[in-house]
């Protein structure tokens, strides 16, 4: 007699002595919870297979791209040298170009916004910021105020605490498709943020264009 029904028949003697059984067995088959590289769990567009995992930079489909190996994602960097300006400070965490992540990163008079990884205008008096105001508790020169209300911002702008600039959104519920995601620490609306956004069929988010394409090469 099979192992398999071996186990039908006890399954049904047991069925018999328990009030309730249907009847009705269901096993179990083999487990898949592990995958294999070309997808990982997370992420992805509903109904569609998860986006690519990488092991090289060769995985990644884009020359801009670079797997990094602790989350087998694809990202835009892994350090400064695989930036340029205007963004040419690698945010570690983000693991994306941004235009600083240090004051040094940034030229005479300015200073870095660690929550929007932007370049901001010092100042001490309105003087210093040409066509806007200068904050006085903050010292750097705003297109907005953080009062709470948008009036700043124009026609449909929200005020980015930090940098005190007007953006397009501060998260998805600003955004809708075709450009659904909200691109932080830019606060503009995109198609992707990087490419977990993507499906299968166009797997790879370009950092450029912030577009879900195939692979380039």
């Amino acid at each position: 007699m099979s192992a398999f029904r071996t186990v039908f028949v006890k399954a049904a003697v047991l069925c018999a002595l328990v009030a309730g059984c249907d009847g009705t067995f269901v096993f179990d088959g083999p487990s898949n919870a592990g995958g294999s590289l070309g997808q990982t769990g997370a992420g992805g567009t509903s109904g569609d297979a998860a986006p690519l995992a990488c092991r090289s930079d060769a995985d990644c489909g884009l020359g801009s791209l670079h797997c990094d190996a602790s989350s087998a994602r694809c990202v835009e960097c892994l350090s400064n040298a695989q930036c340029a300006l205007p963004l040419a400070a690698c945010d570690l965490t983000l693991r994306r170009c941004v235009a600083c992540v240090v004051d040094g990163d940034c030229g005479s008079n300015q200073k870095c916004d660690s929550s929007s990884d932007k370049c901001v205008q010092t100042c001490n008096t309105d003087d210093d910021c040409p066509g806007i105001s200068c904050n006085p508790r903050h010292r750097i020169c705003e297109q907005c105020d953080d009062d709470g209300d948008e009036d700043d911002c124009t026609p449909a702008g929200q005020c980015q605490p930090g940098s005190f600039q007007c953006v397009q959104c501060l998260s998805d519920v600003a955004c809708a498709a075709p450009t659904p995601r909200c691109d932080l620490p830019d606060g503009k609306c995109v198609g992707c943020v990087d490419s977990r956004d993507c499906s299968s069929s166009t797997p790879f988010c370009n950092p450029t264009t912030h577009e879900c394409i195939t692979a380039s090469y």
